[in-house]
């Protein structure tokens, strides 16, 4: 008599997505895109109004796009702040019609050295597993960061960088717990690579 093959589930380690169930938020250092409502030019300064805070400091280096005329627009170009919506710069045409029309953006490039931005944005909000490494673990990933004592699987974000953190709201906890992540890897099964990714993570102490 034949017998019918048993079928085989699929097992919890090729499909994650179930026990993704902490909530996480990605914390940048540089400032997210504003959205610019009006640019107006008087001379060959162009000042811009926001819709939402820039987060901007003085002698920020920004892009401006989406503004017409063109010569509004620029990749790297500086800013000085008046308020949290206001900022101006300077243009290099004192005939540019005004104001500015288009989708106008600003997004930060660098501080005036060359350096992050000044704080901590929130820009994607997460779910993902979060499991404490133990001390063999922590010892076969040395060589990525020797604080490293969290391994955190999320969803495949195109931007995420070891310049970033995580808040982890961790179940009936008052505050949320800061990671710092130090390495941002693909998931080891090739099938599932471009679908997960892998952050090593350690705890920032004193926040």
């Amino acid at each position: 008599m034949a017998t019918t093959p048993t079928r085989r589930r699929p097992s919890a380690a090729r499909h994650p997505i179930g026990r993704l169930t902490e909530p996480l938020t990605l914390l940048s250092a540089d400032p997210p895109a504003a959205v610019i409502t009006t640019l107006e030019r008087t001379g060959f300064q162009a000042t811009a109004t926001t819709a939402t805070p820039h987060h901007l400091t003085d002698g920020d280096y920004v892009a401006i796009a989406g503004a017409v005329p063109d010569g509004y627009n620029g990749a790297a170009v500086q800013v000085v702040v008046v308020d949290d919506t206001h900022f101006w710069y300077a243009v290099a045409d004192d005939t540019l019609t005004t104001p500015a029309t288009g989708a106008m953006t600003v997004d930060f490039r660098s501080d005036a050295q060359g350096g992050t931005g000044s704080g901590w944005w929130p820009i994607a909000s997460l779910f993902g597993q979060v499991t404490a490494l133990t001390a063999a673990e922590r010892l076969v990933i040395k060589a990525v960061a020797s604080l490293v004592s969290y391994r955190v699987l999320i969803h495949y974000q195109p931007d995420v960088t070891p310049t970033m953190h995580l808040l982890w709201q961790q179940y009936l906890e008052p505050a949320p717990t800061r990671l710092e992540i130090a390495g941002v890897l693909p998931h080891p099964d090739p099938d599932l690579s471009h679908r997960y990714l892998i952050l090593e993570c350690s705890e920032v102490q004193g926040t």
